[in-house]
């Protein structure tokens, strides 16, 4: 099986590069807003600072912003600073009000000017309203002589928050097992310089979207931040899979996680892919007449039933199909007889 797994990987993989090669090319300006967590965009950005906006320039591409300093987190020393917005669609700036105070975060561009970013890493430029949470983070965030910090996540495919995930930091003569709280966070604080490893430990009914350890360098100083993405869906725990129609086929099967995958439309498809290689095996056989199955396998019998018709006769993609996969040469064979040809 580990070898038809490998073909439907490859098979699979290439297909959906071309599909969706057009819609990467169709949003190549766009992005997702609000940027990443503060830590993330501390690092980031060249410069952060709260100020208040006493005077806007607008041209045709851009507008110019001089700002009064009220407090500086980085890379700004003096209480004035000019700071500009592109009005392009790409690389647009978060554009500000005169006469209101924001939290910015900005980057330096190549003639060295301080631009905001309506998307990317450092785009949590805002109301001072709305940066609380920015504010306690950099009011209170490890300065020289108090060693670095890891931010550490556990959040799901749509980086909702997962809670309670047990992980494990080691590094120099630290080790301590520790517990993401109710936002799917745990912040480590006060850690020596040097190389630390963070490794999550998943109960049962949690399957990792990513790796399940990071390597991290710490700094004096720094801010560095972690991310583990997990999915609520244990391939293993799927029950049993009916030897008459597909997987999706209500009538045949009532699988709970099968729901779940076709609610998740196209998403599921790399989740099922990243499987396909997995050798352990379910508590039981969850297939009629196989004496043992893995993740891989079912992976594999969920990724062709997917992509089977309602006759359960053709694929709809090309080469996906049980008789691409097993060489079936002649439309008179039996399944037996396939099987044991391949």
């Amino acid at each position: 099986m580990y070898t038809l797994r490998r073909r439907v990987t490859i098979s699979i993989l290439t297909i959906l590069v071309s599909t969706f090669v057009c819609q990467i090319e169709a949003s190549a300006c766009s992005c997702r807003k609000g940027g990443d967590s503060p830590c993330k965009a501390f690092m980031a950005a060249t410069a952060i600072f709260v100020g208040y906006v006493s005077e806007v320039k607008t041209s045709s591409i851009v507008e110019t912003y001089f700002i009064d300093v009220e407090e500086s987190f980085k890379g700004v020393t003096g209480k004035k600073v000019k700071v500009i917005a592109r009005l392009s669609h790409c690389f647009r700036g978060y554009r500000l009000n005169k006469g209101e105070k924001y939290l910015v975060y900005a980057i330096a561009t190549p003639s060295e000017e301080l631009e905001t970013r309506e998307c990317g890493a450092y785009a949590r430029t805002r109301p001072i309203s709305e940066a609380e949470e920015d504010l306690k983070f950099l009011r209170n965030r490890p300065q020289k002589g108090n060693g670095g910090r890891i931010d550490l996540l556990t959040v799901g495919l749509n980086e909702e928050p997962v809670p309670n995930i047990q992980l494990g930091l080691k590094g120099g003569s630290v080790s301590h097992n520790l517990e993401t709280d109710n936002r799917g966070r745990y912040e480590a604080s006060g850690l020596r310089p040097g190389k630390y490893r963070v490794e999550m430990n998943l109960p049962l009914g949690y399957s990792p979207l990513t790796g399940v350890t990071h390597e991290v360098q710490v700094d004096e100083g720094s801010c560095n931040e972690v991310k583990f993405y997990i999915d609520e869906l244990d391939l293993a725990q799927i029950g049993h899979i009916s030897s008459k129609g597909r997987v999706q086929d209500s009538e045949y099967n009532n699988l709970e996680i099968v729901t779940k995958l076709i609610e998740r439309s196209t998403r599921s498809i790399p989740f099922l892919i990243s499987k396909l290689e997995e050798e352990a095996k379910t508590m039981k056989p969850v297939m009629d007449f196989w004496s043992k199955t893995t993740v891989g396998d079912i992976a594999l019998i969920i990724l062709v039933d997917f992509f089977t018709d309602s006759t359960w006769k053709k694929a709809t993609i090309d080469g996906v199909g049980w008789d691409e996969i097993l060489e079936r040469r002649t439309p008179d064979l039996t399944a037996e007889d396939v099987l044991r040809n391949y």
